[in-house]
């Protein structure tokens, strides 16, 4: 299985999200670095936000997705994924009411913040595998 990672990893880093979404975003003047804001990433237990949107029904739909086009339309979504992502990192105490929290957003906001936890774990793994 030590063989996943490394491809993972490199597939994931050609898409590099979110600074490439937010530098996207910024050059063809879709937002401003103001409105990116300092919430770019999920803070917290990844599992707990992968374990609610699993059993939310996300997970499944993500894997089966092209990345490479998914990534290309969500500078166009990315307020309302920071949007996600802030509620992520405000309710993480309670699964429950983090799922609650979440079943406000549209499934393809959940899906980018699906593949921003699955980025984030590739990341987490690579560190872990280095040390």
């Amino acid at each position: 299985m030590d063989f996943f990672y490394p491809i993972v990893e490199e597939s994931l880093e050609s898409i590099n999200t979110p600074w490439f979404v937010a530098d996207r975003a910024i050059k063809t003047g879709i937002l401003s670095l103001q409105e990116i804001g300092a919430t770019m990433f999920i803070q917290g237990d990844l599992q707990k936000v992968f374990d609610a949107l699993f059993t939310m029904g996300v997970i499944d739909p993500v894997l089966e997705e092209d990345w490479t086009e998914a990534i290309d339309e969500l500078q166009y979504y990315y307020p309302e994924v920071q949007e996600a992502i802030q509620v992520v990192n405000a309710f993480q105490g309670n699964l429950d009411q983090l799922m609650h929290e979440l079943e406000q957003f549209d499934v393809k906001i959940l899906g980018f913040l699906a593949m921003e936890v699955a980025k984030e774990f590739a990341d987490f793994h690579s560190r872990e595998e280095l040390h």
